[in-house]
């Protein structure tokens, strides 16, 4: 009997498609049934290969054998998932698998993990490509419906290759060359240094911020004040032209020398992107951006009930319009179910706001699915961030806000006072998503012309203020709208549609930067540490240019496109590598091995019971330079913690020494895919190892 095999990046996304297509028999490291074979990836199977897996000299990190830039790129089997590659290459060329399906998650990394499982398998068996927005059972019926061929999306792959080997180029090189002339470990990345020199650009400048006080001028008339202005704006910078002004009208008639009032209406914000989630998250809970990820991945993944959250698009295309009522009516929750009659009972009102196939990318807008949420099997988190998401598919609906404005010109002496207010008409959207506004102001009846009473005047005293520090809202938000930061008009310009790195990617990004010991937070603030600004002090500008970073990340936007240059792009980066060896080191610039610049002890080292303290390296004892010397340590870049893509922070590394094993999760990859693993201690003479073993979901 011949089968169709399909590739999944996850066991339970294998168990969802099994359980829909009716492959009920299971098997070492895969199902089988019904015409199918179903098996999965784990996450990341195949990578690039090591420097010195090209040459074994490359081993050890000197900068005479630098740039590393190989003619032909390597690529290896993971060591913790052999197993499961060498179960995947057997079902792949066994005589019975007549073909592929790929159904690894819908994008860019996703599209990765199966093609290098493909080569590495050395088939030319053809296949073909899943490609779903929901992990519901009826998008998944649907797309099987809907199968493309795999070829479809060889731009895309070629998009994600890209990016893997410009990261590798970059990070290897750059983190070689400044470790070894600094002597430190020194973290260096594609994205992650630009990101990291916005936060120290922020910093600095507050820092080194000079206010400047000046003054305004306000009028208490009776009923309602006013703010004075010329041509030149409110502000004053010398006290004594506030006081002239103020003797100058002392006692003087006022009059009403323009009233005009106006209907205004603002629409619903757009839907959410996975950016603007994050971003309105933080603020309204203060929800970290890998939180907000974490949540929307589990609404999408475990329970189902909203779309692809690694998105870009604001958008829904216009297939979808047939299906925008059904998935109102779905919507259960008792004080959206007035709203949701009322949006049902007319025609729906659809905009460009809400579809618009130009601006769809690789995925739409984040809604609800078809399916009926059970929001009491949601924890606190999970229930805020799907109240957020369907809040704003309801809203997107419902009429615009209307309200009146009026604009009043108080003249005394041929000196102007400015008075705006404003009355709601109709609250339409802002019903259900509430907006922080100035209160209303209404005034009392006035005519053209009128004389109205004064109160007094006021001088009032205020200082320039400098630009708050970035939170992660506002920093994802920048990150994914750089022009904004960017004082340069004509590069703000060329850089508006463009972003660094992608929604997939921020949150990983973000979180290396605090578990390198580069950035801390302070409440809800973002900080560098004094690691961070010594590093970004001696980077190269073009390798922590948020500008250059951004060109490339637009570069691979059009790749995937099939509209881009591949080798233009990855000659681009080779030589900016080769730019890195000839930077001029700064030897007035010395490191601390100083971690998150802290020294919280971690735990007492089970063998002599001194302190651990954690480093950028490792957590260790630190009797590692003592008589008798202790080596205890937990380091961080293990290969067999980093090839999985594990971070051990602070609590993990406490339990483990206390426990010698603790259940572990992988940091999330591009496609928010995280794996479980039981991670434990095995003493081997004066050091320790780690032992992996992955939790079978």
């Amino acid at each position: 009997m011949s089968y169709k095999l399909i590739i999944t990046e996850k066991p339970s996304v294998a168990k969802d498609i099994a359980k829909v297509l009716g492959v009920t028999k299971r098997k070492n490291g895969y199902f089988e049934g019904n015409g199918y074979k179903i098996t999965w990836c784990v996450g990341h199977l195949v990578g690039l290969s090591y420097p010195e897996d090209y040459d074994q000299k490359l081993k050890i990190w000197r900068v005479d054998t630098l740039p590393i830039i190989p003619n032909k790129m390597k690529y290896k089997v993971l060591p913790n998932t052999m197993d499961q590659f060498n179960i995947i290459n057997t079902l792949v060329n066994d005589d019975s698998t007549e073909s592929l399906i790929c159904a690894t998650d819908s994008g860019r990394e996703g599209e990765l993990i199966f093609r290098l499982v493909y080569r590495m398998a050395k088939t030319k068996k053809s296949f073909e490509r899943l490609w779903i927005s929901s992990q519901t059972d009826q998008a998944i019926i649907e797309g099987f419906e809907n199968l493309k061929p795999g070829t479809n999306y060889n731009p895309l792959f070629n998009s994600a290759i890209s990016r893997a080997v410009a990261d590798w180029l970059i990070g290897i090189n750059a983190t070689r060359y400044f470790s070894v002339q600094y002597n430190t470990m020194l973290s260096i990345g594609r994205v992650q240094t630009p990101t990291l020199a916005m936060i120290v650009d922020r910093y600095n400048e507050i820092l080194n911020f000079v206010p400047e006080m000046y003054y305004e001028l306000e009028g208490d008339f009776e009923g309602y004040k006013g703010t004075w202005k010329n041509e030149a704006g409110t502000k004053l910078k010398n006290e004594n032209d506030v006081l002239d002004l103020i003797e100058k009208l002392k006692g003087k008639p006022a009059f009403v020398e323009a009233l005009e009032t106006s209907k205004k209406a603002k629409t619903c914000p757009l839907l959410y992107d996975l950016t603007e989630l994050q971003v309105q998250a933080n603020k309204k809970f203060g929800y970290s951006i890998k939180e907000t990820l974490d949540i929307a991945q589990a609404l999408y993944e475990k329970h189902k009930v909203t779309t692809y959250p690694r998105t870009d698009s604001r958008y829904i295309s216009d297939d979808m319009i047939p299906k925008l009522k059904p998935l109102l009516a779905n919507i259960q929750r008792e004080d959206l179910k007035v709203h949701v009659s009322n949006i049902l009972d007319k025609e729906l009102t659809i905009t460009k706001r809400i579809v618009d196939n130009k601006k769809i990318t690789d995925h739409h807008a984040i809604i609800p699915t078809e399916k009926v949420a059970n929001i009491n099997a949601f924890n606190e988190q999970e229930k805020n961030i799907y109240n957020m998401i369907i809040d704003r598919f309801v809203a997107v609906f419902m009429p615009k806000y209307e309200y009146n404005e009026t604009n009043l010109t108080t003249i005394v002496e041929n000196e102007r006072f400015y008075s705006k207010g404003s009355s709601v008409i109709n609250l339409g959207w802002r019903e259900i998503e509430a907006v922080k506004d100035a209160k209303e102001i209404i005034f009392p009846p006035l005519t053209l012309k009128q004389e109205v009473n004064v109160i007094g005047y006021n001088k009032v005293d205020k200082t320039t203020k400098p630009k708050k520090y970035y939170t992660e809202g506002t920093l994802v938000s920048a990150m994914a709208n750089i022009g904004r930061t960017i004082d340069d008009e004509v590069l703000k310009e060329q850089l508006k549609d463009k972003g660094l790195g992608t929604p997939a990617t921020r949150a990983n990004i973000l979180e290396k930067l605090f578990n390198v010991g580069y950035i801390k937070r302070e409440k809800n603030n973002i900080l560098p540490t004094s690691k961070g600004l010594q590093t970004v002090s001696i980077i190269p500008d073009y390798l922590k240019s948020a500008a250059v970073t951004g060109e490339w990340e637009f570069e691979l936007n059009q790749i995937a496109r099939g509209e881009g240059d591949m080798m233009k792009f990855m000659n681009g980066i080779k030589d900016q590598v080769r730019k890195i060896i000839d930077v001029e080191i700064n030897n007035t610039v010395k490191f601390e091995d100083s971690g998150n610049d802290s020294r919280e002890v971690i735990a007492v080292c089970p063998r002599c019971n001194r302190n651990i303290y954690e480093n950028a390296k490792s957590f260790s004892c630190s009797g590692w330079k003592c008589k008798p010397k202790c080596t205890y340590a937990l380091w961080k870049d293990d290969k067999i913690l980093t090839e999985k893509g594990i971070v051990l922070n602070r609590k993990e590394a406490k339990e483990l020494i206390a426990n010698n094993n603790i259940k572990i999760t992988s940091q999330p990859d591009e496609q928010g895919k995280s794996i479980d693993y039981t991670l434990s201690l095995e003493e081997n003479g004066r050091y320790l190892n780690y032992k992996l073993t992955l939790v079978e979901q």
